[in-house]
């Protein structure tokens, strides 16, 4: 039996003609084991030497080759570094116990790959590789055999007495303390030790391909070992390891829970895997009825009333079952799996009740290979749900050689992709001695790499469709798109990501545009993209502050999530086309379009239209007394007061200012820094914008000439400044005062001289439009 550390070469698969070797370009070079770096088979000499490069030495008792004879039945003791290095694993290093099963099956599946390349290389092959797992609650042992390889006497004490290259003393401190480099498949063959993990006992029996006699191994407690010849020889070469489990560890006993572990880590092992276990099976008994005198002189029943006579009976048989039947489909040619078979294997993985919108199989090959197949969902999973990036999403299951190692690994795929179902299966993934943790390598980065491409061919595959799918997946997981945008380091990647966002505007409707869609119906004068944040579609959609551009038909984007604030800030640029007459031509030209934020100070609109009807010099210092009264009036709630030539039906607007956030970040910001004061350090003031030309400016104008310290002017412009907030997605400071306020103009509306009644009135009209009765009280 093989075991991790101790197996001896990488060979590729692929086809029958099973070689050593891969080509590299045109060059052929050695290929080493990805777990012990050796070229060696056990008891065979390297195809390949590893020129420039020393044999591992191989540190542990005493005992060498030539006085193997002299120890049959002895007891060995582990080294002392090789017992500390074993304390760790047992107690430490895996942070599941139940993680012995895989090892040890894994190890199995690698002693039979070996006996099938031997086999094959020597021209007879065989069929009879195979690996059987038994529980026996009696005896409290677990067993598991394979028909591999196997292992001479020699093999067992260099192999199971000591760990490869276990040498320095400072490497197993550092070890201990966590501090180590521990990317060690191929360096410490650990994967046996696991058995430690649930057995005080461990037993061993084996016969190699090149002896006809057998050997056991036995350690108690992982103190020391011994190797003696076996009375009961095994009738062909292979390894059956016996486990005499600890009480805490007889869940392993239990044939269902060895059939979900098996399931889980090893389904798709190439070799058959037979558990034994029972069934319930019903067989036809004869019912005996008492013999009566007077029946005995009738007629012979008939035949259906002897089957009526019987019945059925449960009865449990114990035999040997398949538990791999499930083939790895990502091991086939994609032109060889059907559509359904992609989508019932999606739901196994997926624990999912309904077809993917979309999948990708492929392959890599050359310096870096694995196999792949993954999924996009049809709508977004429960967990996701609750938490948009949960450590419950089990998004990928990583395969090493067809061997689970795990559904956690968040390197192999970025977080914006987190919704992603599907499978990688790698065979020379770098993963540390537990194998439960993927290194950081220029492997992994490749296939990061690979699986991002392939994920953003998938959506832009959707979008292309014809139908709804590409609604429904925007619906869904959109957001990890435009997180995409922010957090993806690859421009190609981002500038796709963006061609790939989807936003309601002004023109759109019910249905979202894209920004390619958008600068396609671009004016021919319009040089920029125009788009405004709300905390809703419905709040985007009445802003004030884009009437001018609805007025002159220009479209305007609607931002209404949190994180499209972040996103915008990452698209400086869009490049898009559009048709645009260049001698007389129309033709499609490609050009750079600015993303403007028209609810934002000193984002400069550039258009002719509005450049003419920009309030000129005159008009400002008309309006000069207002806006230095609302300034002095307002305070730092505002840090300005100015006229504005983008409002034609609104009064006035509360904009977000030049170094200032919008009122949906400033939600988000209070959220996050516990801190309820609106003036925060971290936010500058709004800008007020006022309209010029509508009435109830000029009136209010005319009332702060005249008036301007008056308790009811002095209300009419808070009362302007906080209806403004409202319509503008921003918070009042105080609801209760502008309730005052809304009372007290109703009351001044329906007062018949026009003056403030005595009586106080605390009952407010949320259906009485504030700006009409503030127009009407001062006309």
């Amino acid at each position: 039996m093989a075991f991790v550390g101790f197996s001896a070469v990488k060979y590729n698969i692929k086809s029958i003609n099973i070689a050593h070797s891969q080509t590299i370009g045109k060059k052929w070079k050695s290929v080493n084991c990805l777990r012990c770096h050796s070229s060696r088979f056990l008891g065979q000499q390297p195809f390949f030497q590893n020129q420039g490069r020393r044999p591992s030495q191989l540190n542990m008792s005493t005992t060498t080759e030539e006085t193997v004879s002299e120890t049959k039945g002895k007891t060995f003791e582990f080294q002392a570094e090789v017992s500390r290095v074993m304390d760790i694993i047992i107690h430490s290093l895996y942070s599941h116990k139940d993680i012995f099963l895989r090892e040890l099956v894994s190890n199995a599946s690698d002693a039979c790959d070996k006996r099938r390349f031997l086999s094959v290389s020597g021209g007879s092959p065989v069929d009879n590789l195979e690996i059987r797992v038994r529980a026996d609650k009696d005896k409290k042992t677990l067993t598991i055999s394979d028909t591999g390889v196997g292992m001479t006497e020699q093999e067992l004490i260099n192999n199971l007495g000591k760990i490869a290259e276990s040498g320095t003393s400072k490497f197993v401190e550092a070890l201990g303390q966590g501090k180590a480099d521990v990317s060690l498949i191929g360096k410490f063959g650990v994967g046996f030790y696991s058995a430690f993990l649930v057995a005080e006992k461990v037993e061993v029996t084996t016969r190699s391909l090149q002896s006809d006699k057998t050997y056991r191994w036995e350690s108690h407690s992982a103190r020391s070992y011994t190797v003696a010849e076996a009375s009961e020889p095994l009738e062909s070469c292979g390894t059956k390891i016996v486990l005499y489990l600890r009480d805490d560890s007889e869940e392993f006993l239990e044939p269902f829970r060895l059939e979900q572990l098996l399931k889980k880590y090893s389904e798709y092992i190439s070799f058959p895997i037979y558990l034994w276990k029972s069934r319930t099976e019903f067989e036809q008994v004869d019912e005996k009825k008492p013999e009566d005198s007077t029946k005995q002189a009738e007629e012979q029943p008939t035949d259906s009333e002897q089957k009526s006579e019987q019945r059925r009976v449960p009865k449990t048989v114990w035999d040997w079952e398949l538990v791999n039947k499930n083939k790895p489909i990502w091991m086939r040619k994609p032109s060889e799996v059907t559509k359904e078979e992609y989508e019932e294997f999606y739901k196994s993985i997926a624990h999912a009740y309904e077809e993917p919108l979309t999948y990708s199989h492929f392959s890599a090959e050359g310096e870096v290979e694995f196999r792949s197949v993954i999924f996009i969902p049809k709508s977004l999973p429960f967990e996701l749900s609750q938490d948009m990036f949960s450590d419950q999403s089990k998004s990928i299951r990583l395969y090493v050689r067809r061997v689970f190692i795990s559904d956690s690994f968040s390197d192999l795929f970025p977080r914006w992709l987190t919704f992603i179902r599907g499978v990688v299966d790698s065979e020379d993934l770098p993963l540390n001695v537990s194998r439960e943790i993927l290194q950081q390598s220029r492997v992994a980065r490749i296939i990061r790499k690979k699986l991002v491409r392939k994920s953003v061919d998938m959506i832009e595959e959707l979008s292309k469709r014809d139908n709804d799918d590409y609604e429904t997946f925007w619906t869904n997981f959109g957001k990890y798109v435009k997180v995409g945008i922010i957090e993806e380091d690859e421009k190609n990647i981002r500038d796709e990501l963006v061609r790939l966002c989807r936003f309601f505007s002004s023109k759109s409707g019910d249905k979202m545009t894209s920004l390619d869609s958008y600068v396609s119906r671009m004016k021919p004068t319009q040089k920029q993209i125009f788009y405004v944040t709300a905390e809703s579609l419905s709040a985007a959609r009445s802003l004030p502050i884009i009437e001018k551009l609805k007025s002159l038909d220009y479209e305007v984007l609607f931002l209404s999530e949190p994180v499209d604030e972040f996103m915008v800030n990452n698209i400086p640029t869009f490049k898009g086309k559009r048709e645009k007459e260049e001698n007389g031509e129309m033709k499609q030209v490609e050009e750079d379009y600015r993303l403007v934020n028209v609810g934002k100070e000193g984002e400069t609109v550039d258009l002719p239209e509005l450049n003419e009807e920009k309030p000129n010099e005159e008009t400002c210092k008309e309006l000069e007394p207002l806006t230095k009264w609302m300034s002095e009036l307002l305070g730092k709630r505002v840090s300005r007061v100015v006229s504005s030539s983008l409002l034609t039906d609104s009064p006035c607007a509360v904009v977000q200012s030049r170094m200032g956030v919008s009122p949906t970040m400033q939600r988000f910001l209070r959220a996050q820094k516990g801190n309820s004061d609106p003036m925060s350090a971290f936010m500058e003031a709004p800008v007020l914008e006022l309209n010029p030309k509508h009435s109830v400016i000029r009136s209010l104008l005319e009332q702060v000439k005249q008036n301007p310290e008056s308790s009811n002017t002095r209300d009419l412009g808070m009362l302007l400044y906080e209806t403004a907030l409202l319509t503008c997605g921003y918070s009042i400071e105080e609801p209760s005062s502008f309730a005052k306020r809304v009372s007290k103009m109703m009351n001044l509306a329906f007062s018949e001289n026009g003056h403030s009644n005595e009586q106080n009135h605390n009952h407010t009209s949320s259906d009485t439009p504030v700006v009409e009765v503030v127009q009407d009280s001062n006309t």
